[in-house]
């Protein structure tokens, strides 16, 4: 299975390439073995919970990773080439929000963990739902004991990073896929990351992995990159995503 992983990315590879939203037509070297072996482990364990707690639409192992591991790291890929995380970090939060069975933060971790090993790292999957919890508190013991599961929603979310006064010392990444950020939820990123107290302008984004006909403030997010997935110009998508600095 892990040859054949390596074989779709590096299909996956050729087909951003040629979009122009990469800059190298080799993404193999975005993602170590060691890490496509954990997101195998947990497409399993992902498989085995899915039969009783109907975390994504059922699928094989095969399937699932077609669907979610190549669309998460497509995502990431277009990201990074876009200098939408900020790779001078020396310490960054990252959260997944509504990351239902963890999809695509379980990898967008692993990723960061592989593109950036210079940073202090604490990852977060943020998800308020009792039966995701329990799947993602398996998926920390078995495979990521690393990463945190944090239950609850956005704002609670950032309540928690400011009572840590987290926001001032570390750059943060938000990722939603499932989700459509409300617009009290981007109020909220902006009067908490615009303006630290102590007068710096925190390094905060917000990607939103969207469809491409998503309806969204064109107003508020910028840079916008199109791109597609699937070697028939299908599974296309957008990256939306707000950087403040």
């Amino acid at each position: 299975m892990l040859a054949k992983i390596e074989e779709t990315i590096n299909s996956l590879s050729t087909r951003l390439f040629k979009q122009g939203v990469i800059p190298s037509d080799n993404l193999a070297t975005l993602v170590s073995s060691t890490n496509i072996e954990k997101s195998i482990q947990y497409f399993e364990l992902l498989e085995k919970w899915n039969k009783t707690h109907d975390l994504v639409a059922p699928a094989s192992v095969d399937k699932l990773i077609a669907a979610h591991f190549i669309d998460s790291l497509s995502a990431f890929a277009v990201s990074f080439n876009a200098q939408i995380f900020p790779k001078d970090s020396k310490s960054l939060i990252y959260a997944d929000i509504g990351t239902g069975g963890g999809i695509p933060g379980v990898f967008w971790h692993l990723f960061f963990k592989d593109m950036l090993p210079q940073v202090t790292l604490s990852s977060y999957l943020v998800e308020p739902r009792e039966k995701r919890i329990s799947f993602l508190e398996e998926v920390r013991r078995q495979i990521i004991p690393e990463i945190n599961v944090f239950k609850g929603n956005f704002t609670e979310f950032v309540n928690l990073l400011n009572k840590k006064d987290q926001i001032e010392s570390s750059d943060i990444i938000f990722s939603l896929r499932a989700l459509k950020p409300e617009k009290k939820e981007l109020k909220l990123f902006d009067s908490s990351f615009n303006q630290s107290p102590s007068g710096a302008v925190s390094k905060a984004n917000i990607i939103w992995l969207a469809g491409l006909n998503s309806e969204y403030d064109e107003t508020w997010f910028s840079p916008k990159i199109n791109y597609f997935i699937n070697e028939d110009g299908s599974g296309k998508r957008v990256v939306l995503s707000k950087v403040l600095f």
